[in-house]
């Protein structure tokens, strides 16, 4: 059994929302819309409780949860309050950086998910 099937079978969380996408540098990242009542943070152990979603960022390429490594959170109103604009997900990761383009796909998705 695989790192990354002992690790969908361990954490069991709810039907996701999570779409892949490149950055400009073809880095992957996972992206998770977080409703009321799914699972998250570490482990998955929390409960999100509040109406307004969250999105989360993953690199893809690192197999630490279903989805990837956990690199940040945002609410969803702020990042759709965003326009022609990138994302520095973690200052010090160069990689880590979600070109306008890319960021534009994103909003546009995250549109149809709320």
């Amino acid at each position: 059994m695989d790192f990354v099937h002992r690790l969908k079978t361990k954490y069991k969380v709810t039907a996701d929302a999570v779409k892949k996408f490149k950055n400009d540098k073809d880095a992957e990242f996972s992206v998770r819309v977080v409703y009321s009542g799914d699972k998250y943070g570490l482990n998955f152990k929390l409960t999100h409780d509040k109406d307004a979603p969250l999105v989360e960022f993953y690199d893809a390429e690192h197999p630490h949860t279903q989805y990837g490594q956990f690199i940040s959170r945002y609410y969803l109103s702020k990042l759709l309050e965003r326009t022609n604009a990138g994302l520095d997900l973690l200052g010090y990761e160069p990689k880590w950086k979600i070109d306008r383009d890319t960021m534009a796909e994103i909003i546009s998705w995250l549109k149809t998910q709320k």
